[in-house]
């Protein structure tokens, strides 16, 4: 059976398989799974399913480039980066400090492409502060097992210095990667979220009322 595999954005391959899957087709151009999408008409497949198009497309998850928002004003985006906005692809593509558990200094794509990660979760935090944030990681932290379960990895991201990063790590012992994005180059460049509710960092608490008991 003869299959092209056109990488987007880069160059296509002609192949002759036999009884192949997709995952079969990423190892004869030398592609992971974990660092791509195959799709076959506009539409992911998983890699394990046989091979039955003769036509398949390829494309990178991970990988560094301007914002989506700026098509407008650079003009229309090409192939590469238009399939993997319709896709919902994120384009993050970072090396930071990590002071969680894993690699540090943390680099996104490597990570990525590690064999034991077949998913990887991204948690924005808003600041140190942050109540709702606290409460997400520790929530994480509790059921991390169930991600791993899943070959998800989890990365919270905290637009702090390394400092405070590692202040959080030493409070809550965190099973997963914590970086600091204290220049945030990664705020910069992700999706905006209009929708996301106020953390509610700085609102005082209201005093505890003390009841004395009554004498009799």
């Amino acid at each position: 059976m003869n299959v092209t595999v056109e990488v987007v954005g880069e160059e296509s391959h002609d192949l002759e398989v036999e009884d192949a899957t997709y995952a079969d087709l990423l190892a004869e151009v030398d592609l992971s799974p974990h660092e791509v999408s195959v799709m076959v008409d506009g539409r992911p497949v998983p890699e394990d399913k046989p091979v039955e198009a003769d036509h398949v497309k390829v494309l990178r998850l991970i990988k560094g480039g301007t914002d989506f928002g700026q098509e407008a004003e650079a003009g229309p985006l090409p192939e590469f980066d238009r399939e993997r906005r319709d896709l919902g692809v994120s384009k993050l593509d970072f090396e930071l400090p990590n002071a969680g558990t894993g690699p540090d200094p943390l680099d996104l794509v490597a990570f990525a492409a590690d064999r034991e990660n077949d998913a990887l979760v991204l948690l924005f935090h808003r600041d140190y502060r942050c109540r709702n944030c606290r409460k997400q990681i520790q929530a994480v932290a509790d059921r991390y097992g169930e991600f791993r379960a899943r070959d998800a990895a989890v990365i919270s991201v905290l637009p702090e210095s390394e400092e405070r990063a590692r202040k959080w790590q030493k409070k809550f012992h965190l099973p997963f990667a914590l970086v600091a994005d204290e220049d945030k180059p990664v705020k910069a460049i992700r999706p905006p979220r209009p929708d996301a509710p106020d953390c509610d960092t700085r609102r005082p608490r209201r005093p505890a009322t003390v009841r004395r008991p009554q004498r009799r």
